[in-house]
């Protein structure tokens, strides 16, 4: 379904929709886990429906509604789409892709992660990525914090609950659209963004992993406009 340079892929069943947002009856109640530290950061469907697809996720909160209030987070958990390492006995790779945007300028204090995830993030603080103790393959933005600045690009992550590496992806956080791809193999993981590869290791992660998204605030006195939109989500085999 998705080709190898990480093209958009097409989609010609059902099955190959189903864990698409563009598709009816969407209930981010009962399908994910929604973490907000309260109504400063929202967890939500989008509703610009001209610029993107259906059902398409946002996360954050606007400055004209007061913003982003200092150490929050809004996160999103997809739990009935974990996968397991297991599956790796009978495929060769789990692939994840998305396109996400961040609506907002480049601000001192905002995090954000987008990936697979052991749990989906409920903390705002930290540069490193704020779970230590979470097995990832992601892609994160480190804005810092009151102590420290923004960094210039996003970087990826690996990480399976004790050591971690994390890469430089060379790729500026901006606010245009974006891609992000990992193909997840018994003793390999990759990543990509934008169809160019930014990560290759030869590491495993034997726990199982959902798809997460999150947004934090790690300023202590500073409400910050945080805008992040998930147009497209999808977990396949290969």
């Amino acid at each position: 379904m998705i080709d190898v340079e990480g093209y958009y892929p097409y989609f010609d069943n059902y099955y190959g929709a189903l864990d698409h947002f563009n598709r009816e009856n969407i209930n981010l109640m009962n399908i994910y886990r929604v973490y907000t530290t309260d109504s400063y950061a929202e967890a939500k469907v989008h509703t610009d429906q001209d610029r993107y697809r259906m059902h398409a996720l946002f996360l954050g909160r606007t400055s004209s509604n007061g913003g982003m209030y200092p150490l929050r987070v809004a996160s999103v958990g997809a739990m009935q789409y974990y996968v397991s390492p297991a599956a790796l006995i009978d495929v060769t790779a789990i692939l994840f892709e998305c396109s996400f945007t961040q609506l907002n300028n480049l601000q001192r204090g905002e995090k954000l992660s987008i990936g697979l995830l052991s749990n989906t993030p409920t903390s705002h603080t930290g540069n490193d990525d704020a779970f230590s103790s979470n097995a990832m393959i992601a892609l994160r933005y480190d804005g810092g914090d009151d102590y420290y600045n923004a960094k210039s690009n996003y970087e990826i992550i690996y990480s399976n609950g004790n050591n971690s590496i994390v890469v430089d992806s060379n790729v500026p956080r901006d606010s245009n659209e974006h891609r992000f791809r990992i193909i997840w193999s018994s003793n390999r993981i990759e990543a990509y963004i934008d169809g160019v590869r930014r990560l290759d290791v030869n590491h495993n992660i034997n726990r199982a992993l959902l798809p997460a998204f999150s947004v934090r605030n790690a300023r202590s006195s500073v409400a910050l406009d945080v805008r992040l939109v998930i147009d497209y989500w999808h977990i396949s085999y290969i």
